[in-house]
């Protein structure tokens, strides 16, 4: 159920994101940023960020149970919730493990990854089960720049286990 609910979603979402792309708003020319009204993707500017020496991250938890993630010392996001993407949080231009930690266990890392971030870069972080169980952290830097008059951009993730290759 939760599987089918997953790849619902997923498709839904992608269709959503074409019917957008296509549609005579010129959004995305005017920025790389911004969106909807929940504040999920609005970010500051790149130039802003790299002046305070941050980096700018989100988290996508493509889990079916609450997360943490640590960077370092500091937890930037606490309880996200299944299938729930966070808006994007300033953290240090530095390098340090990522950790997923269970919003019930927060001693033990799910997962980890070692990222070293640049001030201004964009990052989605994204939380998701392998086919085998294990539970996996993975950076994504988010290229935000405007497509060109006419066009589109549409970058589909797939993070449901048991759906073969997009």
């Amino acid at each position: 159920m939760a599987q089918t609910k997953l790849i619902l979603t997923a498709g839904l979402g992608a269709f959503l994101a074409l019917c957008t792309a296509c549609s005579s708003s010129k959004v995305a020319e005017k920025s790389s940023v911004e969106s909807g009204g929940d504040g999920k993707g609005t970010a500051p500017p790149p130039a802003t960020a790299k002046q305070a020496d941050q980096a700018l991250v989100r988290f996508v938890n493509g889990t079916s149970e609450k997360k943490d993630v640590a960077f370092g010392d500091v937890t930037p996001f606490d309880g996200v919730g299944s299938h729930d993407v966070t808006a994007y949080k300033q953290l240090p231009a530095e390098r340090h493990d990522f950790k997923l930690l269970s919003n019930a266990d927060k001693t033990n890392a799910l997962a980890t990854n070692s990222e070293g971030l640049t001030a201004g870069k964009h990052y989605t972080l994204l939380a998701y089960t392998e086919k085998d169980g294990r539970e996996k952290l993975d950076p994504v830097t988010d290229a935000l720049t405007p497509p060109s008059a006419g066009m589109a951009k549409v970058r589909v993730i797939n993070l449901a286990p048991a759906m073969k290759d997009v």
